[in-house]
């Protein structure tokens, strides 16, 4: 099947050996048809990823920059409280120091109100004793309702003292109770920000593993890619060409236009050859990388929910947008539907960074000097680029990655 074609050394020495056949075999032709298909597919699935990486870096700079927002409002919380801390230890020392000036005093209204307390038991007894007395018993109840009142006003002092210094400690204990409620928020802050630390130091090593994946699609990949179909316009071209009759190579020994023909289609299939062998390994290094963009945490940008633990996919109206799988699937059911029924959904204008990445790669792919490719009639007229880019002009297996990225072609 087409969909299972996969470019292979097996599947460049087939079309190495088809080609040199004379007439070429048909069958070389049905193969450069799945080879272009492998290729388009290949393309596809880079400007996936392009589009999906550069929509989750913008969504991971955005919690980045949430993130790095709450931690300074965390460290302005964590230095006020400290300054608390300290204001309320200080007040804990005033108030200390006051509850240590008042206890003298209340020593003092403590010994008065014995004094007084002492006084007016003997004033009583006195009274008790002369109260039948006429006079001495008068003269003697004035002096012990005056003890007593002086008893009472003692005890006012006493009560009025304790008073201040109970509402001295009240405070005190009430600024240490404080002061343990901020050390525990104090503490769970400096968690949080650990965790926020730490969440951001993950998002920043996904960002730069989605940089290097995209490194090594977008500039080691795709010039790959470009200079397959390349060869393989040129192939086709050639071996049609010979197929027709325009570039029979009769019975020369290398002579005349049949050798140079066989010359150029021999030179052409090496190139091609190895760059199969290239296109191999380095899909299959890529495909091993952890660049895989499954089991993600991202925003969908449909049902504005937080997704957890899923794979995004890009909107196919709008690529710069990503989406669940669910919604990615209702989405696409949707199309499917509309076009069956004969609606024509226009895709909405991407925004910037979609148009970016398109430009990124139509910039790239135009680093490379084309082919002259056959037009529908076969002209003979037509001049076929022989120098077209090998193994060794696009710099492969020689090419060498950006140096944080290990090539699979070093040996």
């Amino acid at each position: 099947m087409t969909a299972s074609f996969q470019i292979s050394a097996q599947q460049a020495d087939e079309i190495y050996q088809l080609a040199l056949q004379r007439p070429p075999n048909k069958s070389v032709f049905q193969l450069f048809k799945k080879v272009q298909k492998a290729i388009q597919s290949r393309n596809k699935k880079m400007q996936i990823y392009s589009w999906t990486v550069e929509a989750l870096q913008r969504q991971y700079e955005r919690r980045l920059c949430e993130d790095r927002l709450l931690v300074e409002r965390h460290k302005t919380q964590v230095t006020k409280l400290t300054q608390d801390k300290l204001q309320l230890e200080k007040d804990i020392h005033d108030y200390t120091k006051q509850i240590q000036a008042q206890n003298p005093h209340l020593q003092t209204a403590r010994d008065d109100a014995h004094t007084c307390q002492t006084k007016l038991q003997h004033r009583q007894r006195q009274y008790h004793r002369y109260t039948k007395i006429p006079l001495v018993g008068y003269s003697y109840k004035r002096k012990y309702l005056r003890a007593q009142k002086k008893t009472q006003e003692a005890d006012s002092r006493v009560a009025a003292q304790r008073l201040v210094i109970d509402r001295l400690k009240e405070k005190r204990m009430a600024a240490a109770q404080r002061i343990r409620q901020e050390l525990k928020e104090q503490a769970q802050l400096v968690v949080d920000m650990d965790g926020i630390r730490s969440r951001m130091a993950d998002a920043q090593a996904l960002g730069m593993t989605w940089k290097e994946g995209l490194i090594f699609w977008t500039d080691c990949m795709a010039p790959l890619c470009l200079a397959m179909d390349q060869k393989v316009v040129a192939l086709q071209h050639l071996l049609r060409k010979r197929k027709d009759g325009n570039g029979d190579d009769g019975d020369s020994d290398g002579d005349g236009d049949g050798g140079i023909y066989q010359q150029e289609v021999m030179s052409v299939l090496k190139s091609f050859r190895s760059m199969c062998l290239n296109f191999e390994k380095m899909e299959t290094y890529g495909d091993d990388r952890k660049w895989r963009l499954d089991d993600l945490d991202f925003d969908c940008a449909k049902c504005m929910q937080s997704v957890y633990h899923d794979t995004p996919l890009p909107d196919k109206t709008r690529p710069a947008d990503i989406l669940c799988s669910s919604c990615y699937q209702d989405s696409r059911t949707t199309m499917i539907i509309k076009k069956k029924l004969g609606f024509r959904q226009s895709p909405s204008p991407s925004p910037s960074p979609s148009s970016s990445t398109s430009s990124s790669f139509s910039s790239l792919y135009s680093s490379f000097s084309p082919l002259v490719t056959p037009s529908s009639s076969r002209q003979s007229s037509i001049a076929i680029d022989t120098s077209c880019p090998t193994s060794h002009s696009i710099q492969y297996p020689a090419y060498s990655p950006p140096h944080h990225i290990d090539h699979p072609l070093k040996t």
